[in-house]
């Protein structure tokens, strides 16, 4: 596998396990709000800030396409114009260039999605570590050439896709020489339950298209990120809010930004505790807890070695246990106290002592 290079930062086996704090477009119209977002991310210690532009309602009709999905305290299930959504979340090209900006002020770089090629075009200015396509754009081959060509890496979700669509995305990006793929499992729309996750998939993808893979968790709660990393994950992406009950598109499976941090650290520590295999020599290991042959009682010479006349403990100061099949029925050849360690000198081996 081919690791792939976000700005400084390499993805991929062997590399930590990068988290990508998502605000997507959670704020809708408050610049106020995105930059709280940016600067909890960067407090948190975040690897990448990751946004999305949508500067235009046009990549959405304008018809009745009704779009449901569960939010507020209760989870209800929410139904509106598609449209009104975008709407709802469109913002100037300039509003994005100050929060990304401000973002990198911060020292947090950013990766964006897009969902047409003016995005695109705008970001070769301000260059993000890399460029999202969503699962829902994993056919859109005009958007996935000019991001290739642009030269940013890019990511795509993988949800509700063949595997060969998913191998005929990357046809693209290797035909117009895009120089880094990531794919992100995408369990589905959210709230996505644990049972919908399938993650033994990102195995799938690492083996069958040697790029790094990752997680876009959609799941309620933060277990899914540590076993996404157990599963061999490269990158996890979750959505962070201030208020995850809010009745807004996106929100309800977001993690609370109060909780960030914490769940920032475990992260990492769930990556240190993935670890090597096999596992490294240790020449001085401690192994004061293995057990060696003790005389149960007071033995006198020709007393046999079993388990009536020996016991265990530990640390161990004459023959291991790991001994026992070689010493056992033997006889003892020297008188022995109570609780004395069993030596080798003390066994009667005849002509053929060790």
């Amino acid at each position: 596998m081919e690791c792939v290079t976000l700005k400084d930062r390499k993805v991929g086996d062997g590399h930590e396990t990068v988290f990508l704090a998502e605000i997507g477009s959670i704020f809708n119209h408050s610049k106020d709000e995105a930059k709280r977002l940016i600067k909890a991310a960067a407090d948190a210690n975040v690897d990448f800030l990751k946004g999305e532009i949508l500067h235009s309602p046009d990549f959405s009709l304008d018809d009745e396409y009704v779009f449901s999905y569960q939010c507020g305290p209760e989870e209800k299930t929410k139904s509106e114009s598609h449209r009104e959504i975008v709407k709802r979340k469109v913002n100037p090209l300039d509003f994005y260039r100050d929060i990304f900006e401000y973002s990198r002020k911060l020292g947090l770089e950013f990766i964006v999605s897009v969902y047409d090629l003016e995005s695109i075009y705008f970001l070769e200015d301000i260059q993000p570590a890399a460029v999202k396509i969503a699962s829902s754009n994993i056919n859109h081959e005009p958007l996935i050439q000019v991001a290739s060509e642009a030269g940013f890496p890019l990511i795509f979700d993988a949800g509700n896709t063949y595997l060969g669509e998913v191998g005929r995305a990357i046809t693209w990006t290797n035909k117009y020489k895009a120089p880094g793929v990531i794919i992100q499992h995408h369990p589905g729309s959210g709230p996505a339950l644990a049972e919908t996750h399938n993650l033994k998939i990102m195995q799938t993808y690492k083996e069958a298209f040697k790029t790094p893979v990752g997680l876009s968790c959609h799941y309620i709660g933060d277990e899914m990120l540590y076993t996404a990393i157990g599963m061999g994950a490269n990158t996890l992406e979750k959505p962070i809010s201030f208020d995850p009950k809010k009745e807004d598109i996106d929100t309800v499976f977001s993690l609370h930004i109060e909780d960030l941090p914490k769940v920032v650290q475990k992260i990492k520590n769930s990556w240190k505790a993935i670890g090597t295999a096999p596992l490294p020599l240790k020449p001085d290991r401690n192994l004061d807890q293995r057990m060696g042959l003790v005389a149960s009682n007071s033995l006198e010479v020709g007393d046999n070695i079993d388990f009536e006349n020996i016991r265990f403990a530990l640390p161990c100061r004459g023959i291991s246990v790991e001994h026992w099949s070689v010493v056992k029925n033997k006889k003892i050849n020297t008188s022995l106290q109570e609780g004395t360690p069993i030596n080798w000198s003390d066994i009667d081996f005849g002509a053929h002592n060790p």
